[in-house]
């Protein structure tokens, strides 16, 4: 959950989990990183934040390689974002009936 100090309310989530989604290409090599911040709250640097504190987690304390982010292909904002956690796009791929780009960390 991503808590907003000033006022203690939710407002969006963040993370890193195994989907499973009958995504092709297939995700079977590492997590998918996510977010997902309320409308009102976007342009605040609040996913950049949280993320930056879940990376960090997988970097120091988890057994993964590497993980992804899928993302639709007309999402700039979300691949701006992907790209400064310094995910890069590493192939196209189709999600239910949509273009998606995946992104994938390879964790230091």
């Amino acid at each position: 959950m991503v808590i907003e100090r000033s006022s203690g309310r939710m407002i969006g989530e963040v993370g890193m989990a195994w989907f499973r989604r009958d995504i092709s290409p297939t995700l079977d090599r590492g997590p998918e990183g996510f977010w997902r911040i309320s409308a009102e709250s976007r342009g605040k640097n609040f996913a950049s934040e949280a993320m930056n504190a879940v990376i960090e987690l997988a970097d120091h304390d988890w057994a993964i390689a590497s993980s992804f982010a899928v993302i639709d292909h007309e999402n700039t904002i979300s691949a701006r974002l992907a790209t400064n956690l310094g995910y890069s796009p590493s192939e196209t791929g189709f999600y239910k009936a949509r273009d998606i780009v995946i992104f994938e960390r390879v964790n230091s």
